[in-house]
């Protein structure tokens, strides 16, 4: 059994408590979203300095933890970016990830075994598109080797994400979440 570290790529990172993301967040207010009142927002990905704040995250938690994998949850505290920009910033997005791969294929190769990136994504490639993931890239390119399917909704189109993992080492587990919903279904 692989153990994997959920990184929730945006959101509720203890935004209400007195920790590291609060305070960077209320120092760096232009790189949110603001979706609802109150001091904080969400990371706006468009933001070159957010992906860079959040891969140096994912580099700690890699090197110092012995983990199997990280799971990057990009489906739960959408948006990822402005409204009605999403698809527009969909190579930031891929280059994230193609960057956080680097890290882990690093980390990999300094410990003798693989380090696997898990994503969680919205229940079909429409969704997926709406909120900015490349979804498709990332498996062409393999960026990922697990998709967790699915958010707040038991249709998760499983033969389209099959027809796009086959011949691929990725894996794809259907899943439902029934608290959290993408940007695209809220």
């Amino acid at each position: 059994i692989e153990a994997f570290y959920n990184f929730r790529v945006n959101g509720s990172d203890n935004d209400l408590g007195p920790f590291r993301q609060m305070k960077r967040k209320l120092a760096h207010p232009e790189w949110l979203i603001k979706v609802w009142p109150g001091p904080v927002g969400l990371w706006n990905y468009a933001i070159p300095e957010v992906r860079e704040h959040r891969l140096a995250i994912l580099r700690e938690i890699a090197e110092r933890y012995d983990y199997d994998g990280i799971a990057l949850d990009f489906a739960r505290g959408c948006p990822l970016f402005p409204s009605g920009t999403a698809w527009l910033h969909r190579d930031k997005l891929t280059d994230f990830l193609r960057k956080f791969r680097a890290i882990t294929l690093e980390v990999a190769r300094e410990r003798g075994r693989p380090f696997l990136i898990g994503a969680r994504v919205p229940e079909n490639l429409e969704g997926a598109h709406f909120d900015g993931m490349d979804v498709e890239t990332w498996i062409r390119d393999e960026l990922v080797d697990v998709l967790s399917l699915g958010i707040r909704n038991f249709d998760v189109d499983i033969a389209a994400y099959r027809r796009l993992t086959a011949g691929t080492h990725i894996q794809g587990y259907p899943c439902v979440d029934d608290h959290h919903a993408a940007d695209g279904y809220g």
